[in-house]
């Protein structure tokens, strides 16, 4: 990890919003088969080739509104490729660019569709209302900032980032409108990443993006009877990269291939599910957390640690190892990073995918979601309840719920 955080620390460092030299290439040149130097580095988060591309495309939900479009590799890039330092440093640059866009959560597919039009920009939506309210307008934000108000947790309060701007009801709609209109859930957050950084593909479902089929709801990796998924989603896409062992080993198989027994004699999958479906909220450790790659998803089951599961109102009838969310690894930790630094990291909610206050964290010491509570902690990026940003790798939020682990960059992509 030492390596890659130098090397992260060179290329991400003062990047400020979205790429070196304030968005523009540092040449106009395209790269020799050998770059000059330095090339590759400078131009980690140049995203110059997908300036005025627009991320919509077909097919188009009123609701969800457009799926991503198909997004290009630079081939002035092409050969940095080569160094999969390069590609995942990449990623967490892309990832930095929609952070710093100040999006919300959203159940849409892509960030930048106004949910007031259709995909062209100029029909009346006539699921509007719906699709406004498919998006965050939580209020349990900790701390509230201001107290209580609808309003993003670090917008500044003027101009386009006024309480107003963020969330409108004197438009004469009939629901309220504004810039938390704009945003993307969680597995869209971690499609548009790999999309935007390296034109890698995967599905958006989130369960089907972790491996798990629908007819395997109530079993985790490690659980006899698991079995990688091979199946697509409605436009073919499947679920993304290798499973993960806790030596940091990915399972180098076809897709499908990989069961229950494919991390034998490397430490079994990381899970906080043990091989007999017992809930182990100790088994996800820090040995295994140093193991991981920057861009590594975590895939989430939101029930692991409720008892009561099929019972619960928060639960419904959803098996403790329904896969929920994911969230991805950036391999810094708070305090420790010279590019995240701790007011970039956000405030977090016990709110839970379900719109339930849970109270999991309420045996945490207070306040357990805080930057101060967290130093030395693990940073992740999500798309979770005000939209992507950094944030603690709180243990009763995240750490003690992680259902596996999934690496895109260095194992096969079938």
């Amino acid at each position: 990890m030492r390596k890659i955080d130098s090397l992260l620390l060179s290329i991400l460092a003062g990047l400020g919003v979205s790429a070196c030299n304030n968005g523009s290439s540092s040449t106009s040149s395209s790269p020799t088969p050998t770059p000059p130097p330095n090339y590759c580095a400078l131009n980690v988060a140049n995203f110059d080739s997908l300036s005025g591309v627009s991320l919509a495309s077909l097919p188009y939900d009123f609701i969800w509104g457009p799926s991503l479009a198909n997004l290009q590799f630079p081939t002035n890039l092409e050969s940095c490729n080569a160094s999969i330092v390069w590609q995942q440093s990449r990623v967490l640059a892309a990832a930095n660019y929609w952070v710093t866009q100040k999006v919300n959560y959203c159940h849409h597919h892509i960030p930048t569709w106004y949910p007031e039009y259709n995909m062209d920009g100029v029909t009346p939506n006539p699921d509007a209302k719906t699709s406004f309210e498919s998006c965050s307008a939580s209020t349990d934000v900790m701390p509230p900032i201001p107290i209580e108000s609808l309003i993003r947790w670090n917008y500044s309060g003027i101009g386009n980032e006024s309480q107003q701007a963020w969330y409108n009801t004197a438009s004469g709609k009939a629901y309220a409108t504004g810039n938390y209109g704009y945003g993307l859930d969680c597995s869209d957050y971690t499609k548009l990443n790999y999309a935007y950084a390296e034109s890698i593909y995967f599905t958006s479902d989130v369960s089907m993006q972790a491996g798990q089929e629908s007819t395997q709801k109530n079993l985790a990796p490690n659980m006899q009877g698991f079995q990688d998924s091979a199946a697509q989603d409605t436009i073919g896409l499947y679920s993304a990269g290798n499973l993960v062992c806790n030596d940091g080993t990915t399972v180098n198989l076809p897709k499908g291939m990989a069961d229950n027994t494919s991390c034998n004699g490397h430490g079994g999958y990381i899970s906080v599910f043990e091989s007999n479906g017992s809930y182990n909220p100790n088994g996800v450790t820090e040995s295994a957390l140093n193991n991981l790659q920057p861009g590594d998803l975590l895939y989430i089951a939101g029930c692991a640690s409720d008892p009561f599961a099929l019972q619960d109102k928060a639960c419904g009838n959803n098996p403790r190892q329904n896969v929920t969310h994911v969230v991805m690894w950036t391999g810094q930790k708070i305090g420790q990073s010279a590019w995240i630094t701790n007011g970039m990291i956000a405030p977090e909610t016990d709110t839970d995918v379900y719109g339930v206050a849970n109270g999991e964290c309420e045996s945490q010491p207070m306040p357990w979601w805080s930057v101060t509570a967290n130093q030395g902690n693990w940073i992740i990026t999500d798309s979770h309840y005000q939209g992507p940003d950094y944030r603690a790798f709180t243990s009763c939020f995240y750490r003690n719920q992680v259902w596996g682990v999934r690496r895109v960059l260095g194992g096969i992509n079938n």
